[in-house]
């Protein structure tokens, strides 16, 4: 559980830093913005699958 939230956390701060807000990432990640906020909040468990391939979005 504590993981989930250090990553969580990480990639909101990756997000703000890419200077994106969650209706800007949302659709670059292929995700609602009720989903990626979920993430973002620890509120759904997170598929470490797309976690690197997506992480690119501020790149």
């Amino acid at each position: 559980m504590i993981r989930r939230r250090v990553l969580a956390r990480q990639l909101r701060l990756m997000r703000e830093d890419a200077g994106l807000t969650l209706e800007q990432a949302a659709p670059k990640l292929d995700f609602s913005v009720s989903k990626l906020s979920r993430i973002e909040n620890s509120q759904v468990v997170i598929d470490v699958h797309w976690v690197p391939c997506r992480l690119l979005w501020h790149t």
